[in-house]
């Protein structure tokens, strides 16, 4: 038991002193007042364990870190990147659906672009459908990120992406967003912005799988979506890497429309398409693999660039 108390101790510890050093900091890195206070709370501890008062100091330390860090608050206020300066405002009257600054960018590398942002409207009695993304960009299978592109009949998709809000200078990294460095917005693009700019320009590996859903269940899961857009825009929220993620907040949308049940999977994105497939929220008529396959569409995003057809070139599926 005193073992399991002091590992509990030394991992408290660990978590004030990386979120000393990493709560909250923004593109500029940790400033100089953090390492001030790093070196004083590891002297508090030092000194406990000299004379004895090591469980006092320790748990002293921890709870005055803890403290400050529930003072850390997300604001809509910073100095953001150009491609999410501006968040999506949000409206559905009856059956319309209008997004204002939709992001619909032209890139020619992936820091070289056309800024376009654009109001959009779309009749949700035209909804067909929602296809689940994942975009491979690490070796590491776990690591994915996760999107969605809602598909209607008279009208452009509309692909809605949960990401960091980035400000100028700053790069996602996932020890990070565990320690509320970044704010979290919903994306909502046209495909052409969101499929070029991972498939073509960073050249990673995208899968879209056409999900199970009725017209009814799709127009669920948007209205959703939507909400959460909307809840951003007067509440900024901070990402985090396990509990509020690209694939965790999808599914904690999805679990207002499906019943999705306990799976370590939804905080690993890398393996959210396997579990889609293990619930049969996607397609199941072949094995796994084989549909991970079949619905690749890296090499059509890169042959359909810049066609007006795109959103229906990269669907051809050869079966």
């Amino acid at each position: 038991m005193k073992r399991l108390a002091a590992a509990a101790l030394a991992l408290w510890l660990l978590w004030s002193a990386a979120a000393v050093w990493l709560g909250g900091v923004g593109p500029e890195g940790p400033w100089p007042w953090r390492a001030v206070g790093l070196g004083v709370g590891v002297a508090i501890v030092g000194w406990g364990a000299r004379v004895h008062r090591l469980w006092a100091t320790g748990v002293g330390v921890g709870v005055a870190v803890l403290l400050w860090y529930a003072t850390l608050r997300p604001s809509a206020d910073r100095t953001w990147s150009e491609d999410q300066s501006r968040l999506p405002r949000v409206s559905i009257v009856g059956d319309t659906l209008t997004v204002r600054d939709l992001r619909a960018f032209r890139y020619r590398a992936t820091d070289d672009w056309d800024a376009r942002w654009v109001d959009r409207s779309w009749d949700l009695t035209a909804l067909q459908g929602v296809d689940f993304a994942v975009e491979r960009f690490s070796h590491n299978e776990a690591v994915a990120h996760t999107f969605l592109s809602f598909r209607f009949a008279d009208a452009q998709p509309l692909v809605v992406s949960v990401e960091i809000r980035k400000e100028v200078g700053e790069r996602f990294g996932p020890v990070r967003g565990l320690f509320r460095q970044f704010e979290l917005m919903y994306v909502l693009a046209d495909e052409r912005d969101a499929v070029e700019l991972r498939a073509v320009h960073r050249g990673n590996a995208v899968y879209l799988h056409p999900m199970r859903a009725t017209p009814h269940q799709s127009r669920a899961f948007l209205e959703s979506l939507m909400a959460g857009a909307r809840a951003i825009e007067e509440h900024p929220r901070f990402y985090n890497t396990v509990a509020a993620s690209c694939t965790t907040v999808l599914a904690q949308h999805l679990q207002e429309v499906f019943d999705l049940p306990l799976d370590h999977r939804i905080y690993l994105p890398g393996y959210s398409d396997a579990l889609a497939f293990e619930l049969e929220l996607i397609e199941t008529d072949v094995d796994f693999e084989a549909t991970r396959q079949r619905h690749r569409i890296t090499e059509r995003a890169q042959a359909a660039q810049g066609r007006p057809d795109f959103s229906d070139a990269i669907r051809t599926v050869a079966r």
